[in-house]
């Protein structure tokens, strides 16, 4: 009985299901920089995940921001994500940002902003295209990642 149930309960386990699809990325020809600083807050970093191979033209960035019913994660649960699309030949940003109690909304959309230009910063180091941003929301992330104004603008 306990074979037949064990992938039910590694699923149910939010962190034993993060470790089980991150670890294929370990093997994989991708360059993964950690912990870039986009804010003030030890919650303001973000990961840049891109393909070792030089492209023969500018990368479209695709931001990605994660969910976590706006309490739990990091942006280090989601390195799958950035995996596969580095090795569809994209720049991938996957920002962590401040969850619950410690900011709600409407600040909470600030963390958002505050990462995309951080991202930007990054954009010639990593050969890629500063006009062809791509925003991807999951879960929690969707309704903080809405929006495309500056952070200053909040």
């Amino acid at each position: 009985m306990l074979p037949a149930i064990f992938p039910l309960i590694l699923v149910a386990c939010s962190s034993a299901a993060f470790t089980l699809a991150n670890l294929p990325t370990h093997f994989e020809e991708i360059t993964v920089v950690r912990d870039r600083v986009y804010g003030p807050n030890s919650s303001h970093l973000l990961d840049l995940c891109t393909s070792v191979q030089k492209p023969s033209q500018p990368r479209e960035v695709i931001v990605f921001f994660s969910g976590g019913r706006w309490t739990e994660g990091t942006q280090n649960d989601y390195r799958f994500v950035g995996a596969t699309l580095a090795d569809r030949g994209y720049l991938v940003v996957i920002p962590d940002y401040r969850k619950n109690p410690d900011i709600h909304f409407p600040t909470v959309v600030k963390d958002p902003a505050r990462a995309a230009d951080g991202a930007q910063n990054h954009l010639t180091e990593w050969h890629s295209e500063p006009l062809r941003i791509h925003v991807v929301r999951h879960s929690a992330g969707a309704p903080i990642g809405w929006s495309d104004a500056p952070a200053d603008a909040y």
